[in-house]
């Protein structure tokens, strides 16, 4: 597969030169010349494939790296589980491995596949995410919950859009996302740039109680304005970005974003509230970058007043944030690990006698 960049559609790079370097010679953003098709029954083939050979099988169609089953479950060292806490959410955990991150598990296959840069703009981690999407969306088919089967609604934490960004690709290439729902904390550059049609360059960072989404200029938005509106619509970024003004949309440029992404502002105090909310009523104990994200979806169902079915994509387990959540459910702040690790196994059990 060959590559272009967001400010230059002329000159190719291979999947080599992508996995070295985090961005091309002109600072801009690499990208596929074009994503690969899927037919229908490619499409039914990937997703009735186990997680793991999924996620390889997608890989090689971006690089030549010959992935197997095998190496992708060894350098994951987890799956995805599922909490379907009613006939409308699910819950998807890609955060089972020794660090409770799913970036501890993309972390693994980018070392897996030779990738040189690390740096949060590079394409490779796009595509990983794309990939861990596909194998999620097959095992949730091959659940044969019902309501699960068709157009999914995909919630996700904005950060430097990755995820987002992946998404909107992975629906490209066929899977039935409906819409993508991007959870923001107070760093709200892909709200502003969204629902605005503005995005100040020169923003002001702001310190939450989910750092890790504390991003003033999320780099993939740069491969979202591309995307949406080619080569003009990344120069224009980059203009406005060197010379630290605000980038303004036309309204009808607002649209075609608004068309398949939504964008919520949730404050840490809701997310504070909500984990202990949840706990109690849906025998769920979240990070708070899950309940950010669940928040979003909320949003977003409020506003658009549909049902349709949602998966919120849960990337940190509770343990990374032991001590926010055991704050939020006010509990003491001792043997944090061991507290968390009662607190899932208490609310797994009051699942289970649910029904």
């Amino acid at each position: 597969m060959l590559y272009v960049t967001t400010r230059d559609t002329e000159q190719y790079y291979t999947a080599g030169q992508v996995m070295e370097l985090p961005a091309a010679p002109d600072r801009a953003l690499f990208v596929p010349i074009r994503l690969p098709e899927l037919d229908e029954n490619q499409q039914n083939e990937l997703l009735s494939m186990p997680f793991s050979a999924c996620i390889a099988a997608i890989l090689n169609l971006f690089f030549p790296v010959n992935l197997t089953a095998e190496q992708v479950a060894s350098a994951m060292e987890g799956s995805v589980d599922f909490v379907f806490l009613h006939h409308k959410t699910a819950m998807a955990e890609l955060w089972h491995n020794k660090e409770n991150s799913v970036s501890y598990g993309m972390r693994r296959l980018l070392e897996l596949m030779g990738c040189k840069s690390r740096e949060a703009e590079q394409w490779p981690l796009v595509a990983v995410g794309i990939a861990l999407l596909f194998g999620m969306f097959g095992q949730l088919q091959q659940s044969g919950r019902p309501d699960f089967q068709g157009n999914i609604n995909l919630a996700v934490a904005s950060g430097n859009f990755t995820m987002p960004m992946s998404a909107w690709y992975a629906k490209k290439m066929g899977l039935p996302i409906h819409k993508v729902i991007c959870g923001c904390n107070q760093n709200s550059a892909p709200w502003e740039l969204i629902h605005k049609g503005e995005l100040r360059l020169d923003g002001q960072l702001y310190h939450t109680n989910t750092p890790l989404l504390d991003v003033t200029i999320p780099c993939n938005l740069e491969r979202l304005l591309f995307a949406c509106f080619g080569v003009s619509g990344s120069l224009t970024f980059g203009s406005a970005k060197v010379r630290r003004k605000t980038l303004r949309l036309e309204p009808e440029q607002m649209a075609v974003l608004q068309e398949e992404l939504s964008v919520s502002v949730i404050g840490g105090s809701r997310t504070r509230n909500f984990i202990s909310r949840i706990y109690k009523t849906a025998y769920y104990l979240m990070s708070p970058y899950t309940a950010l994200v669940y928040n979003g979806l909320l949003d977003y169902r409020a506003l658009a007043r549909e049902s349709i079915p949602a998966v919120v994509l849960a990337e940190e387990g509770p343990v990374v944030c032991a001590a926010e959540v055991l704050a939020a459910m006010e509990l003491p702040q001792e043997e944090l690990t061991k507290q968390i690790e009662r607190l899932l196994e208490a609310a797994a059990l009051k699942r289970k006698a649910r029904g």
